[in-house]
Protein backbone atom coordinates (compact mmCIF):
# COMPACT_ATOMS: atom_id res chain seq x y z
CA UNK A 1 0.00 0.00 0.00
CA UNK A 2 1.31 3.25 -0.94
CA UNK A 3 1.52 6.05 1.38
CA UNK A 4 0.57 9.97 0.09
CA UNK A 5 3.99 11.82 0.79
CA UNK A 6 2.13 14.51 2.42
CA UNK A 7 0.66 12.75 5.12
CA UNK A 8 1.21 13.05 8.68
CA UNK A 9 0.33 10.12 10.94
CA UNK A 10 -0.20 9.96 14.49
CA UNK A 11 2.62 7.79 16.16
CA UNK A 12 1.25 4.21 16.82
CA UNK A 13 2.56 1.59 19.12
CA UNK A 14 4.27 0.69 15.79
CA UNK A 15 8.08 2.21 16.17
CA UNK A 16 8.28 2.38 12.23
CA UNK A 17 4.86 4.44 12.02
CA UNK A 18 6.38 6.72 14.80
CA UNK A 19 9.85 7.32 12.66
CA UNK A 20 8.26 7.49 9.13
CA UNK A 21 6.24 10.75 10.87
CA UNK A 22 9.65 12.26 11.76
CA UNK A 23 11.02 11.74 9.16
CA UNK A 24 8.44 13.05 6.57
CA UNK A 25 8.43 16.02 9.32
CA UNK A 26 12.25 16.66 9.06
CA UNK A 27 12.46 16.34 5.26
CA UNK A 28 9.37 19.28 5.00
CA UNK A 29 11.57 20.92 7.95
CA UNK A 30 14.90 21.04 5.89
CA UNK A 31 13.08 23.11 3.74
CA UNK A 32 13.36 25.81 5.97
CA UNK A 33 17.43 25.12 6.48
CA UNK A 34 16.93 22.87 9.66
CA UNK A 35 18.64 19.18 10.54
CA UNK A 36 17.19 17.61 13.42
CA UNK A 37 18.86 14.54 12.61
CA UNK A 38 22.06 15.75 13.29
CA UNK A 39 24.71 13.61 15.10
CA UNK A 40 22.71 11.07 17.63
CA UNK A 41 19.43 11.30 18.60
CA UNK A 42 16.33 10.28 20.31
CA UNK A 43 12.83 10.32 20.01
CA UNK A 44 12.98 12.76 23.06
CA UNK A 45 16.03 15.38 21.49
CA UNK A 46 14.12 15.22 18.17
CA UNK A 47 10.97 16.36 19.80
CA UNK A 48 12.57 19.24 21.58
CA UNK A 49 14.95 20.03 18.08
CA UNK A 50 11.57 20.34 15.57
CA UNK A 51 9.64 22.17 18.24
CA UNK A 52 12.64 24.58 18.64
CA UNK A 53 13.16 24.81 14.78
CA UNK A 54 9.42 25.70 14.45
CA UNK A 55 9.20 28.29 17.04
CA UNK A 56 12.57 29.99 16.14
CA UNK A 57 11.66 29.88 12.33
CA UNK A 58 7.99 30.95 12.75
CA UNK A 59 6.40 28.12 11.43
CA UNK A 60 3.80 27.74 13.61
CA UNK A 61 0.75 28.59 10.99
CA UNK A 62 3.14 27.99 7.78
CA UNK A 63 1.05 25.55 5.81
CA UNK A 64 3.32 21.75 5.19
CA UNK A 65 1.19 19.38 3.79
CA UNK A 66 -2.56 18.04 4.03
CA UNK A 67 -4.27 15.95 6.21
CA UNK A 68 -6.06 12.85 5.19
CA UNK A 69 -9.16 14.64 4.49
CA UNK A 70 -7.05 16.59 1.97
CA UNK A 71 -7.07 19.79 4.39
CA UNK A 72 -4.62 22.36 4.70
CA UNK A 73 -1.97 20.82 7.97
CA UNK A 74 0.65 23.64 9.00
CA UNK A 75 4.07 23.12 11.21
CA UNK A 76 2.34 23.22 14.60
CA UNK A 77 -0.76 20.91 13.65
CA UNK A 78 2.00 18.56 12.31
CA UNK A 79 3.62 18.02 15.49
CA UNK A 80 0.80 17.95 17.28
CA UNK A 81 -0.50 14.74 15.70
CA UNK A 82 2.81 13.15 15.19
CA UNK A 83 4.17 13.55 19.21
CA UNK A 84 0.29 14.63 20.77
CA UNK A 85 1.36 17.39 22.82
CA UNK A 86 1.22 20.93 21.75
CA UNK A 87 4.08 23.17 20.90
Amino acid sequence: MRRNPAEVRAPSANLFSELDGEMWLARRIALHSVNVFEDTTDTASRRQRFRQAIKQHGLEVVICGRDKAGKPLNYSQAFKRLYREDL
